[in-house]
């Protein structure tokens, strides 16, 4: 039967390959050579006992998404017989194109646990290593926006969002689960990263702007000098110029970037017309004194 691949999925093993690996290699390097400069920077870096998760495991999860035409089926299973139904097809969508009859198909083939081959555990012990869920995440962040940065309850607030919002009515995710019921540790640490982005949240800065504007407007003679507050955290790392760096797992691709955090501090400035005037006049009066 004729078929089209639209598209192909791989989601390979938490413990497989580590993507990151000649990333993490540049980065130590920089670090080594950073120490040997004339002044360099010593900061507290937090120690890693275990390096990285990933084992080389080969099991992966494989979805294509495909396109099947029914009323091309070959006649007879012989490669003749496909050539020509493959070329009546061709033809048909040249000419019919989106409106022929098709079946959406989603194929999947999922690893054994022979495939794993014994690198590391199975089952719902591994649970506890998940990444934190991308919504379970979003509503964490949610929650540091409105006010909340207790572990606890913060840790109080996931669970209900989880057991009510989440999955009100199917079988709940166990409790070792740290997708969903992340250890305080996780929580600690993606709320310290929501308050880095509210701290250098744009909105405030933006309608600040947006008054400047007006009062240079309002006030043409007064001056007025703006600089925002910018923080690069969502940038790649710059490894010509290393000072901290925050090493923090992403979605579920099960990834790790390394992140150099620099910002530029808020500052704002108003001179007014009276306030020029005054110092020009003390400025001719300490001249002639």
């Amino acid at each position: 039967m004729p078929f089209i691949i639209v598209s192909k999925y791989e989601r390979h093993c938490l413990f497989g390959k580590d993507k990151n690996k000649k990333k993490k290699e540049r980065y130590q390097n920089s670090r080594r050579q950073a120490l040997l400069d004339d002044h360099p920077s010593f900061l507290k870096r937090r120690q890693h006992i275990q390096s990285t998760k990933k084992k080389g495991c080969p099991a992966k999860i494989v979805m294509k998404e495909v396109l099947v035409f029914p009323e091309y089926k070959a006649k007879q299973d012989a490669e003749k017989a496909r050539r020509i139904a493959s070329e009546k097809l061709r033809e048909d969508l040249e000419v019919r194109g989106s409106n022929m009859k098709r079946e959406h198909r989603i194929y999947k083939s999922l690893p054994k646990d022979e495939e794993h081959q014994n690198m590391h555990l199975l089952g719902q012990i591994t649970s506890f290593m998940n990444l934190v869920n991308k919504e379970v995440r979003e509503k964490l962040y949610e929650m540091v926006g409105h006010g909340v940065t207790s572990v606890s309850e913060m840790r109080r607030h996931l669970k209900v969002y989880v057991d009510t919002q989440l999955f009100p009515s199917a079988s709940k995710p166990s409790l070792t689960d740290a997708a969903y019921y992340p250890s305080d540790v996780t929580l600690r640490k993606h709320i310290y990263l929501a308050q880095l982005r509210l701290r250098y949240s744009k909105i405030d800065q933006e309608n600040l702007m947006e008054l400047v504007s007006q009062w240079q407007e309002s006030y043409p003679k007064d001056n007025f000098d703006f600089m925002p507050a910018t923080s690069n955290e969502n940038q790649p790392m710059d490894e010509d110029n290393i000072n901290d760096v925050q090493c923090v797992e992403q979605d579920d691709e099960d990834e790790v970037f390394s992140q150099l955090i620099t910002t530029t501090n808020f500052f704002f400035c108003h001179q007014s017309e009276f306030q020029r005037h005054l110092l020009y006049r003390v400025s001719k009066l300490s001249k002639t004194g």
